[in-house]
């Protein structure tokens, strides 16, 4: 899990702290969707009235830290890495050999932080986490470990039920195979 994290983490800071990156990005595709976050946090439009509510938070969350629109952008991703890649990486670490799960965690980071990367990228990326945990059997078949992932993946069918519709209905459909293709605690997994 350490591994995997520490190679998301260039991609990562890259989005944050790259301003050669904010050039590669159409500026219509930075300053509408920060204009319609800043509506929201304002108050003057709802936050379900968004295209994808999930994404209007993350750009929210990152203009509290940064003024400029690209920097806001940027940031948005780095922030979505992370929120991807942490489950991802704790999921596979139960999964995968070593560096299968080092590596599924770095081109997931660098696919969400990437600069055309926008709200279907980012749910793509938790569909990917969701499906690893839900379709995947563990190598820990333990009750615990069964359970904070059920926790983790309904936290991830939220986020994909916000985000994007087509990646919520086949997280449901992975969620459907759950008990069947993950092992002993696969129903306890479900059921959480």
């Amino acid at each position: 899990f350490i591994l995997s994290m520490v190679a998301a983490a260039p991609f990562v800071l890259a989005a944050i702290f790259s301003p050669a990156l904010l050039s590669l990005a159409p500026t219509v595709d930075v300053i509408a969707p920060i204009a319609n976050a800043r509506a929201v946090a304002s108050g003057a439009a709802p936050l379900i009235a968004a295209d994808s509510p999930f994404h209007a938070a993350l750009l929210m969350a990152a203009d509290v830290f940064f003024d400029s629109p690209g920097r806001i952008h940027l940031a948005a991703k780095a922030f979505a890495a992370i929120l991807a890649v942490s489950p991802l990486a704790y999921f596979a670490s139960a999964r995968f050999p070593v560096a299968q799960s080092i590596l599924l965690s770095a081109a997931v980071a660098a696919f969400v932080a990437a600069p055309f990367a926008g709200p279907l990228e980012i749910s793509l990326a938790f569909f990917v986490a969701l499906a690893t945990a839900l379709i995947c059997a563990p190598a820990d078949e333990g009750a615990a470990r069964a359970r904070s992932e059920g926790a983790l993946c309904g936290a991830i069918l939220f986020v994909l039920w916000t985000s994007h519709p087509i990646f919520a209905l086949l997280g449901f459909l992975a969620l459907s195979a759950c008990p069947f293709l993950t092992g002993r605690r696969g129903l306890d997994r479900y059921v959480v």
